[in-house]
């Protein structure tokens, strides 16, 4: 496969794509294109026909399943006062984990010397990634041990999921009279009595 064929093989991959958006700046794919192809291309020369893998193993072995998101302790009116946040664990979809991956291998990239090109201190981690080292591995592992250490805390991160009736949507009448006080309090409890099983 010739040098300017290798690129244009990749471009409708869906990884491929998100990168080209996350490298994107001020609207201008093309230049997110361009570093791209440089990445690509710096792969292919020192690791031949393994671009896409390299490219793809990093990513996964990057991408964590688990965030943490910092959440205030207190009343609710003492939460201006008091600084005291908890670290509180939640389980994060696929792709926005991949999309963090991707963001976290970026924001390595530009933190290395700025000696050399963006393209290839990106490439560099790419590669570090792949190999299971390096400063987004690093973060991960880090990461990775506030969770174990706020793992009692999961209880605290919650969304209310509701069972949908699909008997009730077909049902209901949505010119109709606004719902009375009874209807209010029935439905009050019925999420009080889900409530315990979500």
């Amino acid at each position: 496969m010739s040098r300017q064929n290798l690129f244009e093989c990749f471009i409708n991959d869906p990884l491929v794509v998100k990168m080209i958006n996350l490298l994107m700046r001020d609207g201008k794919k093309s230049k997110g294109e361009k570093i791209l192809r440089h990445i690509f291309l710096f792969l292919n020369d020192n690791y031949p026909g393994q671009a896409l893998k390299i490219f793809y193993l990093a990513v996964f072995n990057t991408q964590t399943l688990v965030g943490i998101r910092a959440k205030l302790k207190g009343k609710k009116y003492r939460r201006v006062t008091t600084g005291k946040e908890s670290v509180v664990p939640y389980f994060v979809s696929n792709q926005r984990s991949q999309t963090s991956a991707i963001r976290a291998i970026f924001i390595a990239g530009k933190s290395r010397s700025s000696d050399h090109p963006l393209w290839e201190n990106l490439s560099q981690e790419f590669v570090y990634a792949a190999a299971n080292s390096g400063e987004t591995i690093r973060k991960r592992y880090s990461t990775q041990e506030l969770i174990k250490l706020n793992k009692r805390s999961y209880k605290f991160y919650w969304r209310r999921k509701l069972p949908i009736d699909p008997d009730r949507l077909t049902t209901f009448n949505f010119l109709g009279p606004a719902p009375n006080r009874k209807n209010f309090l029935e439905r009050r409890k019925t999420i009080l009595k889900w409530k315990k099983f979500y």
